[in-house]
């Protein structure tokens, strides 16, 4: 068969990791009228398996993802061969319900992946603030890594609120987007969407050339030079 970019990506000699930072399985916080919970639960586990098959190293839930409920999405953990992350997801006695952040190594580097989503509305959960609940593990997560992660389940005043921040995030990937990545924008941290329900993705290649140096988007860069010309 024809290799797909993935395939290529795993044979070649570069280091890679693959996430997703929310709105994975469902369209919308609830199911679309004429929609079954039998055709949701089918599609939902098609887009699973396809994610244990590609190989995923962690994903952080968005609103979209509770469609079914929260019960639903626990045995969707369990069948998932990735990690659940989420630092500001709790149940509605404020027990945390997945682990905050998940670290990974590529090669030299510690990538320390946090999961986070805006607060939304939920019967089966508790959203804190994820600034605020940011704040809680970053250090944790920054002693441990070289370069840290959010997978982000964004609205966009969170974005502008991280951004105005000054903790030490790297860079973002976030669902809640309709726009589609060409660059990481020209505000202090990148910022990237990823993906769009497993039917796009978006490939970002990073080279560390000194671990304590903020990392760059080349693209923006290149993008606002030709602008000026």
């Amino acid at each position: 068969r024809k290799a797909t970019i993935i395939d290529q990506v795993k044979f070649s000699n570069e280091e890679y990791a693959i996430v997703d930072a929310g709105n994975l399985f469902f369209k919308k916080n609830k199911l679309d009228p004429g929609i079954t919970t039998e055709i949701a639960t089918l599609r939902a586990d098609i887009i699973l398996k396809s994610f244990n098959e590609i190989g995923c190293d962690a994903f952080s839930p968005g609103s979209h993802d509770f469609a079914l409920g929260l019960d639903f999405l626990l045995k969707m953990e369990k069948n998932a061969n990735f990690p659940f992350i989420s630092a500001n997801i709790r149940d509605i006695y404020g027990t945390q319900i997945f682990r905050p952040y998940h670290i990974v190594s590529k090669g030299s580097l510690n990538i320390g992946f946090i999961g986070l989503a805006s607060q939304f509305s939920h019967s089966d959960l508790q959203i804190n603030n994820p600034i605020e609940s940011l704040k809680e593990v970053i250090d944790e997560v920054d002693n441990q890594t070289d370069v840290i992660v959010l997978l982000f389940n964004a609205e966009e005043r969170d974005i502008l609120e991280l951004q105005r921040s000054d903790l030490p995030v790297d860079m973002v990937y976030r669902s809640n987007s309709k726009k589609r990545s060409n660059d990481g924008g020209s505000k202090t941290i990148p910022v990237y969407s990823a993906g769009d329900r497993g039917k796009f993705l978006y490939d970002v290649v990073i080279e560390i050339n000194d671990k304590n140096s903020k990392i760059v988007d080349l693209t923006a860069q290149q993008n606002a030079l030709e602008n000026a010309k």
